[in-house]
């Protein structure tokens, strides 16, 4: 996923591959953030622009993947739930249920309604790139990047 640059708030783009320059201008890969809140594990996905600038994925109530200014608070509108098929990986929305992150045509990211979780539209599945532990506890904090 990358961050087109736009005029107000980057819009979010699937690349399909892994680039990123040195200055780390344009990120394919996405941080997930561990944001559980009992009793469902969720999680948050940040992405960096021009190394300073982070913005969270959300959805918003027209149910569309927006890049939303990085803040501390994280609502039901910025989590998501994680679902596995095989080595993939989906991302259903807190918010909107049975509605998940997915990729269109144009390489847009947009909200795919799924009806059958065990055959998915493959528009929804992304491979995760690496499984990184941010702090050792409890429960562990832990973030993942994927394409």
């Amino acid at each position: 996923m990358t961050l087109k640059p736009g005029s107000r708030t980057p819009e979010i783009e699937c690349s399909g591959s892994y680039a990123e320059d040195n200055n780390n201008n344009n990120p394919s890969l996405a941080v997930i953030h561990d944001t559980t809140v009992f009793p469902l594990a969720t999680w948050s996905i940040t992405l960096t622009l021009n190394i300073t600038d982070q913005y969270h994925v959300s959805v918003d109530d027209n149910r569309r993947i927006v890049a939303k200014p990085f803040t501390e608070e994280i609502t039901d509108y910025d989590r998501f739930l994680s679902w596995s098929h095989g080595s993939y990986t989906m991302f259903e929305s807190k918010r909107f249920r049975n509605f998940f992150m997915g990729c269109n045509t144009e390489g847009r990211v947009k909200l795919l309604l799924l009806h059958d979780k065990s055959h998915p539209d493959t528009r929804a599945l992304f491979l995760m790139h690496r499984f990184v532990s941010l702090t050792p506890g409890d429960r562990p904090r832990s973030h993942s990047e994927f394409i």
